[in-house]
């Protein structure tokens, strides 16, 4: 079989997956889902009065995919459907370029096929890929970013540069996060000694124009009411001395939840410390006890919670629900930790092993191809990290990025160490159908209750022809249909509430008048319900 068609097979294979998934979840419905009620405000508002609009000024920058968003708006008008369908396409496209990516660093479909798997089947992945949230789109954009830098470390001309730094212009202005990724590329190339003065000079302008540009662009925005990521606050994250804390904490949840997300793949890979010497054991020692503290610090807070929480995959974003949530048994949390914990530590050794060689390879000047590609992997993945501790907040569909950069480094130049043995490969597809199969009932059940909900809000607002402003029917409509802070009152929701004579809820409540909508979920199996709460005047 050739390369191409080995190629379009496997791709073949992901958008028949990606879409008998999206078959079984159906993320249909005409409403917005988490934040991305405020990043469609934005295309809202361009597509309708051409005017680019700030909701929130915590709100990431979002240029780019607001553009992207509009485009899908231009044929039948704003919908938060067509919204939804631009997500899922990236998400598609984020696959497919994963895909390529890694098999143009291991030139192995079958491995590259299950690394592509691994992000599909993610439940932040694939359920955010139904939505206009931020993360996918990002992703995608940085990978596409990603396999075009790589190629210019590989074969340098102001083509693939050119292309490269606009996948990272577009990443970058969708999170101010993605400048990381041409400040590595230039990094590395300054590493690169006997490259000439022009070349360098021609490789490290993507990351002052793209740096340029952002600083350019966020005080346009400021101007416009945007002020959140100037230099001040920026300064006051740095200095604050809450950041190491941040950082140590944040590190062991991304080692957890990246550990446990890439467990089939780990499951394949033979013992790291094989084939080493005395002293690259000794570093690959030093350097996972390193992380000790973090793990230990992160400990107590698994799971996070917000989009993975103990009632399925979905924020919380209606009243009643957080005290109502079902409780994990203590032992199934300490099973899900120790699978994480066991994760986090294969992964560290394999990471370790990564490093000592580049290291080796730096301290005696024999920098390899596939090496200077781990140093810009590992740049992105160190500045990502250091980036994504400085704001205050910090929720766990943040974790998703981690996993493609810790691949690309623990994979290259592994080949050897994967061991298809019948049990290993029994127990990686059976732990990667969990995943996948966790993924799609949990986003199913998500816009199933999603979908009840917005009935019982239509009810009020439509047929009832109640306002807005004397509902609580959750983050996302009071935030689309009010989106006013008002002065906290004891018993009142935070989320943009003004009165709640009527609350939309999963949950009856004791002195409360009741209107029941039904929906069903597949886990567990069977018929639930929305209600409409409200007392008798």
């Amino acid at each position: 079989m050739s390369s191409k068609k080995g190629n379009l097979l496997f791709i073949s294979l992901l958008i028949l997956i990606w879409g008998v998934a999206l078959f079984l979840t159906n993320p249909s419905g005409n409403f917005p889902l988490n934040d991305d009620w405020m990043y469609s405000r934005q295309v809202y508002q361009l597509y309708t009065n051409h005017t680019y609009h700030i909701v929130n000024e915590y709100s990431p920058v979002l240029v780019s995919q607001v553009l992207w968003g509009t485009l899908f708006c231009l044929p039948y008008g704003f919908s938060f459907i067509a919204l939804r369908i631009s997500g899922i396409l990236l998400g598609l496209v984020g696959s497919i370029v994963f895909y390529l990516l890694i098999n143009r660093l291991l030139n192995n479909k079958l491995l590259s096929f299950l690394c592509s798997l691994l992000l599909v089947c993610n439940p932040f992945f694939f359920c955010l890929s139904n939505s206009f949230m931020t993360d996918v789109p990002f992703l995608t954009f940085s990978l596409i970013s990603l396999i075009l830098f790589i190629k210019a470390l590989e074969k340098p001309g102001t083509n693939i540069l050119l292309l490269a730094s606009f996948a990272a212009i577009m990443a970058t202005f969708i999170r101010q996060f993605g400048v990381i990724i041409p400040i590595a590329y230039g990094m590395v190339i300054l590493l690169q000694r006997k490259q000439p003065l022009r070349e360098k000079i021609l490789n490290i302008l993507p990351a002052i124009i793209i740096g340029t540009l952002l600083y350019v662009g966020l005080q346009i925005l400021k101007s416009i009411g945007f002020g959140a990521y100037d230099r001040t606050e920026i300064g006051t994250f740095i200095t604050d001395p809450l950041l190491f804390l941040q950082i140590k904490i944040r590190t062991g949840l991304a080692l957890y939840y990246s550990g446990f997300f890439l467990l089939p793949l780990l499951i394949l890979l033979k013992n790291p410390l094989k084939n080493t010497s005395q002293r690259q054991k000794i570093f690959i020692g030093i350097f996972s006890a390193l992380f000790i503290i973090p793990l230990y610090s992160a400990w107590e807070l698994l799971p996070l919670g917000n989009y993975l929480n103990t009632g399925g995959i979905g924020p919380i974003t209606l009243k009643f629900e957080q005290e109502h949530l079902p409780d994990f048994p203590q032992p199934i949390i300490i099973a899900l930790r120790t699978i994480a914990l066991a994760g986090a530590l294969l992964l560290l050794v394999h990471t370790g092993k990564a490093f000592s060689e580049m290291i080796e390879a730096i301290r005696k000047k024999t920098i390899t191809e596939s090496l200077r590609r781990k140093i810009f992997v590992t740049l992105c993945l160190m500045g990502y990290t250091f980036l994504v501790s400085v704001p205050y907040f910090f929720f766990d569909r943040y974790t998703l990025y981690f996993l493609p950069f810790f691949l690309i480094i623990i994979l290259p130049g592994q080949i050897e160490l994967v061991n298809l043995k019948l049990r290993r490969v029994a127990v990686s597809a059976t732990v990667l159908f969990v995943f996948m199969a966790y993924s799609v009932i949990g986003t199913h059940d998500y816009f199933s209750w999603q979908r009840a909900r917005w009935d019982a809000l239509h009810y009020l607002t439509e047929e009832k022809k109640i306002s807005a402003h004397d509902i609580d029917g959750g983050y996302e409509f009071n935030g689309w249909y009010i989106g006013v802070k008002y002065p906290e009152k004891p018993g009142r929701s935070w989320w943009f509430v003004d009165k709640d004579d009527y609350t939309v809820t999963q949950n009856m409540q004791d002195g409360y008048t009741a209107i029941t909508f039904g929906y069903d979920k597949y886990y567990p199996f069977g018929s639930n319900e929305i209600y409409i709460l409200y007392k008798d005047k």
